[in-house]
């Protein structure tokens, strides 16, 4: 029995925050964390946007990463996986902010995406959009 539990150990796929994710996930992840600290100009490179419009007031927010956190990380479907992150930017100053970000796997390309509202409407299966929408 104990050779059960030994194998079934050896098997599970934990990374360094003990999360069940794809290793390519969390590589664009911190890719895209260490880009964001150089400013949205270099994060940009891995990001998804649904329209110019985001994309362009994302560009032009001038903000940068100072420091990040992962406190949670889930599978919503194949091809879409949600991180909650504590980030500090310039926009937040001293404080940490707790915002919600994907990573979503569109056209055999891994990108990371801010918002639910930039998600590609194929890919939100078995999404509670609600569960990501910031209370005003």
């Amino acid at each position: 029995m104990s050779i059960c539990i030994f194998m079934a150990s050896c098997t599970k796929s934990e990374n360094k925050y003990g999360l069940e994710i794809p290793e390519d996930v969390l590589t664009l992840v911190e890719t895209y964390m260490d880009a964001y600290k150089l400013g949205t100009g270099e994060a940009i490179k891995y990001t998804h946007f649904e329209n110019d419009f985001k994309k362009e007031a994302y560009l032009e927010s001038g903000d940068k990463l100072f420091d990040y956190k992962i406190e949670s990380a889930e599978k919503i479907n194949d091809k879409l996986f949600t991180f909650t992150i504590l980030v500090k930017t310039i926009q937040t100053g001293d404080y940490y902010l707790s915002v919600y970000n994907f990573v979503a796997l569109i056209d055999n390309e891994w990108y990371f995406i801010n918002g639910v509202g930039n998600i590609p409407q194929n890919l939100k299966s078995n999404i509670d959009e609600s569960k990501y929408t910031y209370g005003v």
